[in-house]
């Protein structure tokens, strides 16, 4: 993906009328993000509120499960399933 950027000094109402704008930002919108660290917590979360009631169960459960994830480091589920 390159880019010179000139479109950057140019004004912003200008850009869509920049062949090269056009170009990067038809590339940029195709790239697919994905916040999969952020989004394995809240469902980790999520799942061990409906496992107790009790507060402090619950605290442990929590911090077991952060602890195992730090053991884990940057693994990602595919790298995971491949050790399988």
């Amino acid at each position: 993906m390159q880019s010179d950027g000139s479109w950057l000094e140019a004004p912003v109402e200008s850009w869509p009328m920049d062949p090269d704008y056009v170009r990067m930002k038809e590339r940029v919108d195709k790239i697919s993000v994905v916040n999969d660290p952020a989004e394995r917590v809240v469902k980790d979360i999520q799942e061990y509120v409906l496992l107790t009631n009790d507060p402090v169960y619950r605290d442990e459960i929590i911090t077991v499960s952060r602890s195992e994830r730090r053991k884990l480091g940057k693994a990602r589920k595919l790298d995971m399933n491949k050790n399988r």
